[in-house]
Protein backbone atom coordinates (compact mmCIF):
# COMPACT_ATOMS: atom_id res chain seq x y z
CA UNK A 1 0.00 0.00 0.00
CA UNK A 2 1.15 3.44 0.14
CA UNK A 3 3.76 4.56 2.34
CA UNK A 4 3.28 7.14 4.74
CA UNK A 5 4.41 10.77 4.12
CA UNK A 6 7.69 11.04 6.29
CA UNK A 7 6.99 14.66 6.46
CA UNK A 8 10.02 15.80 8.67
CA UNK A 9 12.06 14.56 5.50
CA UNK A 10 10.02 16.11 2.94
CA UNK A 11 11.85 19.47 2.88
CA UNK A 12 9.30 20.35 -0.31
CA UNK A 13 6.19 20.80 1.89
CA UNK A 14 8.11 23.09 4.24
CA UNK A 15 7.21 26.61 2.31
CA UNK A 16 3.41 25.03 1.91
CA UNK A 17 0.92 26.57 3.96
CA UNK A 18 1.30 29.68 5.87
CA UNK A 19 2.37 30.09 9.32
CA UNK A 20 0.67 28.15 11.86
CA UNK A 21 0.40 31.17 14.53
CA UNK A 22 -1.94 33.22 11.69
CA UNK A 23 -3.31 30.18 10.71
CA UNK A 24 -5.07 29.88 14.22
CA UNK A 25 -5.99 33.58 14.63
CA UNK A 26 -7.89 33.25 10.66
CA UNK A 27 -9.95 30.27 12.27
CA UNK A 28 -10.53 31.76 15.68
CA UNK A 29 -11.54 34.79 13.81
CA UNK A 30 -13.82 32.82 11.58
CA UNK A 31 -15.51 30.92 14.38
CA UNK A 32 -16.15 34.18 16.08
CA UNK A 33 -18.24 35.92 13.45
CA UNK A 34 -20.75 33.26 13.33
CA UNK A 35 -21.62 33.26 16.97
CA UNK A 36 -23.50 37.01 16.67
CA UNK A 37 -26.38 35.38 14.84
CA UNK A 38 -29.21 32.82 15.55
CA UNK A 39 -31.36 31.81 18.62
CA UNK A 40 -32.44 28.58 19.19
CA UNK A 41 -35.10 27.68 21.34
CA UNK A 42 -34.15 24.31 22.56
CA UNK A 43 -30.71 23.26 23.38
CA UNK A 44 -29.10 26.77 23.96
CA UNK A 45 -31.51 27.06 26.86
CA UNK A 46 -31.32 23.16 27.70
CA UNK A 47 -27.65 23.71 28.79
CA UNK A 48 -27.84 27.26 29.35
CA UNK A 49 -30.63 26.89 32.42
CA UNK A 50 -28.21 24.07 33.42
CA UNK A 51 -25.49 26.31 33.92
CA UNK A 52 -27.35 28.82 35.90
CA UNK A 53 -28.64 26.25 38.27
CA UNK A 54 -26.19 23.69 39.10
CA UNK A 55 -25.04 25.82 42.07
CA UNK A 56 -28.26 27.48 42.42
CA UNK A 57 -30.82 25.04 42.56
CA UNK A 58 -29.13 21.83 41.68
CA UNK A 59 -31.73 19.60 41.89
CA UNK A 60 -33.98 21.21 39.37
CA UNK A 61 -32.01 20.52 36.78
CA UNK A 62 -31.15 16.67 37.69
CA UNK A 63 -31.75 15.19 34.40
CA UNK A 64 -28.84 17.30 32.94
CA UNK A 65 -26.55 15.96 35.41
CA UNK A 66 -25.64 13.24 32.91
CA UNK A 67 -23.62 16.15 31.59
CA UNK A 68 -21.68 17.17 34.74
CA UNK A 69 -18.66 18.25 34.01
CA UNK A 70 -19.59 20.48 31.66
CA UNK A 71 -22.12 21.66 33.47
CA UNK A 72 -19.88 22.44 36.29
CA UNK A 73 -17.73 24.70 33.98
CA UNK A 74 -20.25 26.24 32.38
CA UNK A 75 -22.03 27.02 36.06
CA UNK A 76 -18.18 28.30 37.42
CA UNK A 77 -18.25 30.30 33.74
CA UNK A 78 -21.46 31.75 34.25
CA UNK A 79 -20.39 32.45 38.45
CA UNK A 80 -17.21 34.62 37.54
CA UNK A 81 -18.95 36.38 34.56
CA UNK A 82 -22.43 37.08 35.49
CA UNK A 83 -22.90 39.17 32.83
CA UNK A 84 -21.63 37.01 30.16
CA UNK A 85 -24.84 35.64 28.99
CA UNK A 86 -25.27 33.37 26.08
CA UNK A 87 -22.75 35.75 23.92
CA UNK A 88 -20.23 34.65 26.73
CA UNK A 89 -21.02 30.90 26.39
CA UNK A 90 -20.69 31.60 22.70
CA UNK A 91 -16.92 33.13 23.03
CA UNK A 92 -16.31 29.89 25.30
CA UNK A 93 -16.86 27.59 22.54
CA UNK A 94 -14.36 29.38 20.48
CA UNK A 95 -12.01 29.11 22.72
CA UNK A 96 -12.28 25.46 23.54
CA UNK A 97 -12.61 25.30 19.72
CA UNK A 98 -8.89 26.85 19.39
CA UNK A 99 -7.53 24.95 21.91
CA UNK A 100 -8.51 22.27 19.48
CA UNK A 101 -6.91 23.28 16.65
CA UNK A 102 -3.73 24.03 18.21
CA UNK A 103 -3.41 21.03 20.06
CA UNK A 104 -4.13 18.77 17.19
CA UNK A 105 -1.49 20.74 14.58
CA UNK A 106 0.87 20.30 17.60
CA UNK A 107 -0.30 16.40 17.66
CA UNK A 108 -0.02 15.55 13.29
CA UNK A 109 2.47 18.49 12.00
CA UNK A 110 5.01 15.26 12.12
CA UNK A 111 2.90 13.17 10.47
CA UNK A 112 0.87 15.11 8.14
CA UNK A 113 2.30 18.23 5.74
CA UNK A 114 1.69 20.99 7.21
CA UNK A 115 -0.20 22.68 4.12
CA UNK A 116 -2.55 19.62 3.91
CA UNK A 117 -2.53 19.64 7.45
CA UNK A 118 -4.07 23.12 7.66
CA UNK A 119 -6.64 22.31 4.61
CA UNK A 120 -8.24 19.17 6.41
CA UNK A 121 -8.81 21.47 9.76
CA UNK A 122 -9.95 24.42 7.45
CA UNK A 123 -12.84 22.00 5.99
CA UNK A 124 -13.81 20.65 9.52
CA UNK A 125 -13.61 24.20 10.48
CA UNK A 126 -16.09 24.98 8.21
CA UNK A 127 -18.22 21.65 8.68
CA UNK A 128 -18.95 23.30 11.85
CA UNK A 129 -21.94 25.20 10.26
CA UNK A 130 -25.13 24.32 11.94
CA UNK A 131 -23.76 23.20 15.07
CA UNK A 132 -24.99 25.08 18.12
CA UNK A 133 -22.03 27.69 18.94
CA UNK A 134 -22.46 27.61 22.71
CA UNK A 135 -20.02 25.77 25.02
CA UNK A 136 -21.77 22.60 25.88
CA UNK A 137 -21.24 18.84 26.59
CA UNK A 138 -20.69 17.45 22.76
CA UNK A 139 -17.95 20.34 21.90
CA UNK A 140 -15.98 19.96 25.11
CA UNK A 141 -16.07 16.38 24.66
CA UNK A 142 -14.24 16.85 21.04
CA UNK A 143 -11.71 18.19 23.55
CA UNK A 144 -11.01 15.93 25.99
CA UNK A 145 -10.71 13.33 23.21
CA UNK A 146 -8.50 14.67 21.56
CA UNK A 147 -6.41 15.77 25.11
CA UNK A 148 -6.73 11.56 25.67
CA UNK A 149 -5.63 10.89 22.36
CA UNK A 150 -2.31 12.60 22.97
CA UNK A 151 -1.47 11.56 25.87
CA UNK A 152 -2.24 7.79 24.70
CA UNK A 153 -0.33 8.20 21.94
CA UNK A 154 2.61 9.81 23.65
CA UNK A 155 2.63 7.30 26.19
CA UNK A 156 2.63 4.30 24.02
CA UNK A 157 5.51 5.67 21.54
CA UNK A 158 7.68 7.04 24.20
CA UNK A 159 6.66 4.43 26.88
CA UNK A 160 5.65 6.71 29.28
CA UNK A 161 3.63 5.39 31.66
CA UNK A 162 2.12 8.47 33.19
CA UNK A 163 0.88 10.08 30.27
CA UNK A 164 -0.86 6.60 30.62
CA UNK A 165 -2.13 7.21 33.47
CA UNK A 166 -3.47 11.18 32.11
CA UNK A 167 -5.20 9.58 29.43
CA UNK A 168 -7.20 6.73 31.57
CA UNK A 169 -7.98 9.77 33.59
CA UNK A 170 -8.97 12.22 31.03
CA UNK A 171 -11.50 9.39 30.11
CA UNK A 172 -12.58 9.42 33.29
CA UNK A 173 -13.35 12.70 33.14
CA UNK A 174 -14.95 12.72 30.13
CA UNK A 175 -17.53 10.03 31.14
CA UNK A 176 -19.08 12.66 33.59
CA UNK A 177 -19.16 14.80 31.20
CA UNK A 178 -21.32 13.04 28.82
CA UNK A 179 -21.75 9.55 30.16
CA UNK A 180 -22.03 7.56 26.81
CA UNK A 181 -18.53 8.69 26.99
CA UNK A 182 -17.17 5.63 28.99
CA UNK A 183 -17.02 3.74 25.90
CA UNK A 184 -13.95 5.61 25.76
CA UNK A 185 -12.14 2.87 28.06
CA UNK A 186 -12.18 0.67 24.84
CA UNK A 187 -9.36 2.71 23.83
CA UNK A 188 -7.29 -0.12 25.81
CA UNK A 189 -7.82 -1.87 22.61
CA UNK A 190 -4.72 0.55 21.34
CA UNK A 191 -2.67 -0.26 23.73
CA UNK A 192 -3.13 -3.98 22.81
CA UNK A 193 -3.06 -3.08 18.86
CA UNK A 194 0.14 -1.10 19.50
CA UNK A 195 2.04 -3.58 21.92
CA UNK A 196 1.44 -6.27 18.85
CA UNK A 197 2.35 -3.77 16.40
CA UNK A 198 5.79 -3.97 18.63
CA UNK A 199 5.39 -7.30 19.37
CA UNK A 200 5.87 -6.38 23.15
CA UNK A 201 5.44 -9.04 25.69
CA UNK A 202 1.88 -9.59 27.34
CA UNK A 203 3.07 -8.73 30.59
CA UNK A 204 4.17 -5.17 29.24
CA UNK A 205 0.46 -4.89 27.38
CA UNK A 206 -0.98 -5.79 30.38
CA UNK A 207 0.79 -3.49 32.83
CA UNK A 208 0.59 -0.69 30.42
CA UNK A 209 -3.71 -1.74 30.36
CA UNK A 210 -3.43 -1.46 34.51
CA UNK A 211 -1.92 1.91 34.16
CA UNK A 212 -4.53 3.30 31.91
CA UNK A 213 -7.14 1.65 33.94
CA UNK A 214 -5.89 2.86 37.25
CA UNK A 215 -6.07 6.97 35.81
CA UNK A 216 -9.31 6.14 35.01
CA UNK A 217 -10.19 4.59 38.58
CA UNK A 218 -8.24 7.17 40.63
CA UNK A 219 -10.18 10.00 38.44
CA UNK A 220 -13.49 8.51 38.93
CA UNK A 221 -12.82 8.53 43.14
CA UNK A 222 -11.62 11.98 42.72
CA UNK A 223 -15.23 13.25 40.84
CA UNK A 224 -17.20 11.31 43.36
CA UNK A 225 -15.54 12.69 46.53
CA UNK A 226 -16.10 16.10 44.68
CA UNK A 227 -19.28 15.62 43.81
CA UNK A 228 -19.82 14.28 47.57
CA UNK A 229 -18.80 17.77 48.52
CA UNK A 230 -20.22 19.91 46.52
CA UNK A 231 -23.55 17.86 47.31
CA UNK A 232 -24.19 16.53 43.85
CA UNK A 233 -23.82 12.96 44.25
CA UNK A 234 -27.14 11.77 44.72
CA UNK A 235 -28.61 14.14 41.77
CA UNK A 236 -26.04 12.25 39.73
CA UNK A 237 -27.14 9.35 40.56
CA UNK A 238 -30.98 10.15 40.04
CA UNK A 239 -29.75 11.42 36.60
CA UNK A 240 -28.59 7.92 35.72
CA UNK A 241 -31.84 6.28 36.93
CA UNK A 242 -33.88 8.70 34.50
CA UNK A 243 -31.26 7.87 31.90
CA UNK A 244 -31.84 4.12 32.34
CA UNK A 245 -35.71 4.70 32.25
CA UNK A 246 -35.28 6.41 28.76
CA UNK A 247 -33.04 3.79 27.56
CA UNK A 248 -36.39 1.51 27.48
CA UNK A 249 -39.06 1.97 25.06
CA UNK A 250 -42.51 1.11 27.48
CA UNK A 251 -45.11 -0.71 25.54
CA UNK A 252 -47.17 2.51 25.00
CA UNK A 253 -44.89 4.80 23.02
CA UNK A 254 -44.84 4.08 19.35
CA UNK A 255 -41.68 3.24 17.62
CA UNK A 256 -42.05 6.27 15.45
CA UNK A 257 -41.97 8.34 18.94
CA UNK A 258 -38.82 6.53 20.29
CA UNK A 259 -35.94 8.62 20.31
CA UNK A 260 -33.40 7.74 23.35
CA UNK A 261 -34.27 4.07 23.86
CA UNK A 262 -30.49 2.12 23.24
CA UNK A 263 -32.42 0.35 20.71
CA UNK A 264 -33.42 2.79 18.43
CA UNK A 265 -30.07 4.71 19.25
CA UNK A 266 -28.15 1.42 18.16
CA UNK A 267 -30.09 1.02 15.09
CA UNK A 268 -29.78 4.75 14.19
CA UNK A 269 -25.85 4.99 14.18
CA UNK A 270 -25.38 1.46 12.52
CA UNK A 271 -27.62 2.72 9.99
CA UNK A 272 -25.29 6.29 9.59
CA UNK A 273 -22.30 3.99 9.58
CA UNK A 274 -23.66 2.19 6.54
CA UNK A 275 -24.79 5.26 4.67
CA UNK A 276 -21.50 6.76 4.95
CA UNK A 277 -19.81 3.90 3.88
CA UNK A 278 -21.91 3.68 0.77
CA UNK A 279 -21.96 7.37 -0.12
CA UNK A 280 -18.00 8.04 0.33
CA UNK A 281 -17.84 4.84 -1.78
CA UNK A 282 -19.77 5.94 -4.72
CA UNK A 283 -17.87 9.07 -4.87
CA UNK A 284 -14.46 6.61 -5.17
CA UNK A 285 -15.92 4.72 -7.69
CA UNK A 286 -17.86 7.17 -9.60
CA UNK A 287 -14.47 9.69 -9.88
CA UNK A 288 -12.61 6.80 -10.44
CA UNK A 289 -15.02 5.43 -13.73
CA UNK A 290 -15.30 8.77 -14.79
CA UNK A 291 -12.07 9.24 -15.75
CA UNK A 292 -11.39 5.35 -16.29
CA UNK A 293 -13.74 6.49 -19.35
CA UNK A 294 -12.82 9.57 -20.32
CA UNK A 295 -8.75 8.44 -21.07
CA UNK A 296 -10.87 5.22 -23.01
CA UNK A 297 -12.94 7.53 -25.11
CA UNK A 298 -10.31 9.99 -25.76
CA UNK A 299 -7.90 7.77 -27.18
CA UNK A 300 -10.74 6.79 -29.70
CA UNK A 301 -11.99 9.96 -30.32
CA UNK A 302 -9.21 12.57 -29.54
CA UNK A 303 -11.48 15.60 -30.15
CA UNK A 304 -13.89 14.82 -27.57
CA UNK A 305 -11.67 16.38 -25.31
CA UNK A 306 -14.08 19.33 -25.43
CA UNK A 307 -17.06 17.35 -24.36
CA UNK A 308 -15.71 16.05 -21.46
CA UNK A 309 -14.93 19.40 -20.14
CA UNK A 310 -18.17 20.21 -20.89
CA UNK A 311 -19.65 17.60 -19.23
CA UNK A 312 -17.25 18.43 -16.12
CA UNK A 313 -18.95 22.39 -15.87
CA UNK A 314 -22.35 20.71 -16.28
CA UNK A 315 -21.33 18.15 -13.48
CA UNK A 316 -19.99 20.87 -10.79
CA UNK A 317 -22.58 23.45 -11.75
CA UNK A 318 -25.74 20.61 -11.67
CA UNK A 319 -23.75 19.52 -7.76
CA UNK A 320 -23.84 23.50 -6.77
CA UNK A 321 -27.55 23.73 -7.85
CA UNK A 322 -28.20 21.24 -5.80
CA UNK A 323 -26.53 22.55 -2.90
CA UNK A 324 -28.40 25.79 -2.86
CA UNK A 325 -31.91 23.26 -3.55
CA UNK A 326 -31.45 21.75 -0.41
CA UNK A 327 -30.58 18.20 -2.03
CA UNK A 328 -26.91 18.33 -1.19
CA UNK A 329 -26.56 19.30 2.64
CA UNK A 330 -23.47 19.56 5.16
CA UNK A 331 -25.15 16.42 6.60
CA UNK A 332 -23.89 15.15 2.53
CA UNK A 333 -20.64 16.30 3.53
CA UNK A 334 -20.31 15.18 6.49
CA UNK A 335 -21.42 11.46 5.74
CA UNK A 336 -18.91 11.55 2.83
CA UNK A 337 -16.08 12.55 5.06
CA UNK A 338 -16.96 10.23 7.83
CA UNK A 339 -17.27 7.16 5.19
CA UNK A 340 -13.78 8.00 3.37
CA UNK A 341 -12.71 8.53 6.64
CA UNK A 342 -13.38 4.78 7.77
CA UNK A 343 -12.87 3.24 4.10
CA UNK A 344 -9.28 4.98 3.63
CA UNK A 345 -8.18 4.95 7.15
CA UNK A 346 -8.99 1.34 7.81
CA UNK A 347 -7.45 0.69 5.01
CA UNK A 348 -4.25 1.85 5.88
CA UNK A 349 -4.50 0.39 9.40
CA UNK A 350 -4.52 -2.88 7.87
CA UNK A 351 -2.25 -2.64 4.89
CA UNK A 352 0.41 0.17 5.83
CA UNK A 353 3.46 -0.18 7.75
CA UNK A 354 4.63 2.84 9.77
CA UNK A 355 3.25 2.05 13.43
CA UNK A 356 3.03 5.62 14.53
CA UNK A 357 0.68 6.91 11.35
CA UNK A 358 -0.90 3.39 12.27
CA UNK A 359 -1.72 3.81 16.34
CA UNK A 360 -2.49 7.76 15.75
CA UNK A 361 -5.03 6.17 13.15
CA UNK A 362 -6.33 3.13 15.20
CA UNK A 363 -6.90 5.72 17.78
CA UNK A 364 -8.91 8.57 15.43
CA UNK A 365 -11.15 6.00 13.95
CA UNK A 366 -12.08 4.85 17.34
CA UNK A 367 -13.29 7.92 18.35
CA UNK A 368 -14.93 8.87 14.92
CA UNK A 369 -17.13 5.18 16.02
CA UNK A 370 -17.56 6.00 19.32
CA UNK A 371 -18.02 9.25 20.41
CA UNK A 372 -21.56 9.14 18.34
CA UNK A 373 -23.18 6.46 20.67
CA UNK A 374 -25.53 7.72 22.81
CA UNK A 375 -27.19 10.51 20.62
CA UNK A 376 -30.40 10.23 19.25
CA UNK A 377 -29.78 11.60 15.77
CA UNK A 378 -26.17 9.16 15.43
CA UNK A 379 -23.26 10.65 14.06
CA UNK A 380 -25.56 13.52 12.41
CA UNK A 381 -25.11 15.73 15.66
CA UNK A 382 -21.64 14.24 17.33
CA UNK A 383 -19.42 13.21 14.23
CA UNK A 384 -18.90 17.11 13.06
CA UNK A 385 -16.78 16.62 16.63
CA UNK A 386 -14.82 13.46 16.16
CA UNK A 387 -12.96 13.82 13.18
CA UNK A 388 -10.03 15.62 14.43
CA UNK A 389 -7.35 13.07 13.84
CA UNK A 390 -8.38 10.89 11.40
CA UNK A 391 -9.49 12.92 8.75
CA UNK A 392 -6.52 14.84 8.20
CA UNK A 393 -4.28 11.79 8.06
CA UNK A 394 -6.83 10.36 5.51
CA UNK A 395 -6.91 13.53 3.31
CA UNK A 396 -2.85 13.89 3.59
CA UNK A 397 -2.71 10.43 1.99
CA UNK A 398 -5.29 10.91 -0.22
CA UNK A 399 -3.68 14.43 -2.13
CA UNK A 400 -0.75 12.08 -1.85
CA UNK A 401 -1.69 10.12 -4.21
CA UNK A 402 -0.72 9.76 -7.64
CA UNK A 403 -1.10 7.83 -10.63
CA UNK A 404 2.15 6.63 -10.17
CA UNK A 405 1.82 5.60 -6.92
CA UNK A 406 1.95 1.44 -6.42
CA UNK A 407 -0.21 -0.61 -4.38
CA UNK A 408 1.09 -3.89 -3.15
CA UNK A 409 -1.19 -5.53 -0.60
CA UNK A 410 1.66 -7.01 1.18
CA UNK A 411 2.66 -9.18 -1.66
CA UNK A 412 -0.46 -10.94 -1.91
CA UNK A 413 -1.20 -10.12 -5.43
CA UNK A 414 0.61 -8.90 -8.48
CA UNK A 415 1.27 -4.71 -7.51
CA UNK A 416 -0.06 -2.57 -9.88
CA UNK A 417 -0.11 1.46 -10.39
CA UNK A 418 -3.15 4.02 -10.14
CA UNK A 419 -2.27 5.50 -14.03
CA UNK A 420 -3.97 2.26 -15.23
CA UNK A 421 -7.14 4.06 -14.08
CA UNK A 422 -6.14 7.47 -13.78
CA UNK A 423 -3.61 10.15 -14.18
CA UNK A 424 -2.43 12.71 -11.83
CA UNK A 425 -3.64 15.86 -13.67
CA UNK A 426 -7.19 14.42 -12.61
CA UNK A 427 -6.48 12.86 -9.35
CA UNK A 428 -5.79 16.69 -8.68
CA UNK A 429 -8.25 18.43 -10.94
CA UNK A 430 -10.82 15.76 -8.77
CA UNK A 431 -9.26 16.57 -5.66
CA UNK A 432 -9.83 20.79 -6.19
CA UNK A 433 -13.31 20.31 -7.74
CA UNK A 434 -14.39 17.79 -4.34
CA UNK A 435 -13.05 20.55 -2.33
CA UNK A 436 -14.37 23.56 -3.52
CA UNK A 437 -17.77 22.02 -3.60
CA UNK A 438 -16.56 21.34 0.07
CA UNK A 439 -16.36 24.55 1.00
CA UNK A 440 -19.27 26.45 -1.14
CA UNK A 441 -22.07 23.98 0.41
CA UNK A 442 -20.03 24.21 3.91
CA UNK A 443 -20.23 28.26 3.42
CA UNK A 444 -23.97 28.30 2.15
CA UNK A 445 -25.17 26.57 5.49
CA UNK A 446 -23.21 28.70 7.48
CA UNK A 447 -24.73 31.84 5.88
CA UNK A 448 -28.51 30.44 5.70
CA UNK A 449 -28.57 27.79 8.23
CA UNK A 450 -27.87 28.90 11.65
CA UNK A 451 -28.62 26.03 14.32
CA UNK A 452 -32.30 26.02 14.58
CA UNK A 453 -32.72 29.91 13.45
CA UNK A 454 -32.95 28.59 9.77
CA UNK A 455 -32.86 32.31 8.19
CA UNK A 456 -30.58 34.43 6.05
CA UNK A 457 -28.29 35.74 8.09
CA UNK A 458 -28.80 38.90 6.31
CA UNK A 459 -32.14 39.37 7.92
CA UNK A 460 -30.83 38.76 11.22
CA UNK A 461 -30.59 42.45 12.61
CA UNK A 462 -32.50 42.32 15.57
CA UNK A 463 -32.05 41.53 19.30
CA UNK A 464 -33.96 40.09 22.37
CA UNK A 465 -34.62 42.86 25.06
CA UNK A 466 -32.93 40.06 27.89
CA UNK A 467 -29.92 40.99 29.67
CA UNK A 468 -28.94 37.47 29.39
CA UNK A 469 -29.16 37.75 24.98
CA UNK A 470 -27.70 41.04 24.46
CA UNK A 471 -25.30 40.66 22.01
CA UNK A 472 -27.31 37.71 19.53
CA UNK A 473 -29.21 38.90 16.68
CA UNK A 474 -32.20 37.04 15.16
CA UNK A 475 -34.99 37.67 12.38
CA UNK A 476 -37.41 41.07 13.24
CA UNK A 477 -40.27 38.11 13.58
CA UNK A 478 -38.53 36.00 15.77
CA UNK A 479 -37.32 38.72 18.19
CA UNK A 480 -40.67 40.33 18.40
CA UNK A 481 -42.24 37.35 19.57
CA UNK A 482 -39.75 36.25 21.96
CA UNK A 483 -39.91 39.67 23.53
CA UNK A 484 -43.98 39.42 23.82
CA UNK A 485 -43.64 36.12 25.62
CA UNK A 486 -41.16 38.35 27.96
CA UNK A 487 -43.20 40.95 28.46
CA UNK A 488 -46.54 39.22 28.74
CA UNK A 489 -44.86 36.32 31.49
CA UNK A 490 -43.09 39.22 34.01
CA UNK A 491 -46.72 39.56 35.01
CA UNK A 492 -47.06 36.28 36.51
CA UNK A 493 -42.74 35.10 36.83
CA UNK A 494 -40.02 36.00 38.42
CA UNK A 495 -36.50 35.16 39.12
CA UNK A 496 -35.98 31.69 40.95
CA UNK A 497 -40.07 30.83 40.10
CA UNK A 498 -40.67 27.38 39.20
CA UNK A 499 -42.24 27.23 35.92
CA UNK A 500 -43.36 24.63 33.79
CA UNK A 501 -42.10 25.54 30.46
CA UNK A 502 -43.69 22.75 28.13
CA UNK A 503 -42.57 21.57 25.77
CA UNK A 504 -39.17 22.74 23.47
CA UNK A 505 -38.54 26.36 25.08
CA UNK A 506 -36.12 25.86 27.86
CA UNK A 507 -34.51 29.15 26.37
CA UNK A 508 -37.13 30.62 28.65
CA UNK A 509 -35.87 29.53 31.90
CA UNK A 510 -32.48 30.52 30.89
CA UNK A 511 -34.03 33.90 30.23
CA UNK A 512 -35.88 34.75 33.03
CA UNK A 513 -33.79 32.48 35.77
CA UNK A 514 -36.56 30.45 36.23
CA UNK A 515 -36.78 27.02 38.03
CA UNK A 516 -37.63 24.20 35.62
CA UNK A 517 -40.43 22.10 37.37
CA UNK A 518 -39.84 18.57 36.20
CA UNK A 519 -36.24 18.08 36.87
CA UNK A 520 -35.45 19.15 33.43
CA UNK A 521 -35.65 22.29 31.68
CA UNK A 522 -36.73 20.86 28.32
CA UNK A 523 -39.33 18.10 29.35
CA UNK A 524 -39.82 16.91 25.57
CA UNK A 525 -36.97 14.59 25.75
CA UNK A 526 -38.94 12.63 28.27
CA UNK A 527 -40.84 9.72 26.97
CA UNK A 528 -44.54 9.53 28.37
CA UNK A 529 -43.95 7.50 30.51
CA UNK A 530 -41.03 9.29 32.39
CA UNK A 531 -42.85 12.20 31.92
CA UNK A 532 -45.55 11.00 33.93
CA UNK A 533 -43.39 10.14 36.95
CA UNK A 534 -41.45 13.37 36.52
CA UNK A 535 -44.77 15.28 36.90
CA UNK A 536 -45.82 12.91 40.16
CA UNK A 537 -42.27 13.72 41.60
CA UNK A 538 -42.65 17.65 41.19
CA UNK A 539 -45.81 17.50 42.82
CA UNK A 540 -45.08 15.71 45.54
CA UNK A 541 -41.85 18.09 46.31
CA UNK A 542 -43.73 21.11 46.01
CA UNK A 543 -46.78 23.02 47.14
CA UNK A 544 -47.54 24.83 44.38
CA UNK A 545 -48.49 24.38 41.51
CA UNK A 546 -46.23 25.97 38.75
CA UNK A 547 -46.93 28.76 35.85
CA UNK A 548 -47.25 27.29 32.76
CA UNK A 549 -45.50 28.44 29.25
CA UNK A 550 -46.56 26.55 26.53
CA UNK A 551 -45.61 26.44 23.36
CA UNK A 552 -47.87 26.25 19.99
CA UNK A 553 -45.68 26.61 17.34
CA UNK A 554 -43.22 23.67 15.57
CA UNK A 555 -39.59 24.84 16.88
CA UNK A 556 -37.69 22.09 16.04
CA UNK A 557 -37.18 19.80 12.89
CA UNK A 558 -39.28 21.66 9.78
CA UNK A 559 -40.38 24.24 12.47
CA UNK A 560 -36.56 25.35 12.66
CA UNK A 561 -37.61 28.71 10.90
CA UNK A 562 -40.32 29.49 12.94
CA UNK A 563 -42.37 32.01 12.99
CA UNK A 564 -41.68 33.00 9.54
CA UNK A 565 -42.73 29.30 8.20
CA UNK A 566 -45.90 29.36 10.66
CA UNK A 567 -46.95 32.69 9.37
CA UNK A 568 -46.54 31.70 5.46
CA UNK A 569 -48.48 28.42 6.25
CA UNK A 570 -51.06 29.70 7.85
CA UNK A 571 -51.58 32.18 5.14
CA UNK A 572 -51.73 29.08 2.31
CA UNK A 573 -54.22 28.25 4.49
Amino acid sequence: MLQPIAVKNQSRFAKFGINSNFFFLLLFCYQTIVIFQGIDLADTGFYGTFYQQIFNDPQSVTYCFMFWLSGIIGGLFLKILPFAGLLGLRMLWVVVFTIIIIITYRLLKNYVSPGYLQISLFLLTLNLNNDPKEFYYNNFSSLLYVITAILLFNGLKNRQRIALFGSGFIISLNMFNRFPNLLGVGLALAIIYYGYLEKETVKTIVNNILVFIAGFIFATLVVILVMELLGHLQIYLDALKILAGIGKRPVQVKPNQDFYSISKMTRTIIHHWVVAVIMAAFLILSVLSFYFFENKLKRLVPKINYLFSLLKIIIITGLAILVVKGVITNLTVLYLITGICLIIGCAMIIFDSDKEINLLLFIGIFILLVHPIGSSEGIETVEIYSLWIAFPIVADRIIAVTSGTTFTFKNYIKPFRMSHFIHSNQLAEARKMIVALTIFASLFYTYDYPHSDMENRAAMRYSVDNKHMKGIFTTKERAEEINQLLAASSKYVKANDRVLAYDCVPIFHFMTETIPYTRNPWPWLYQSNTFKKELDIAVSNNRHLPVIVMQTALTLGNGKNWPEMTRSTQNEQ
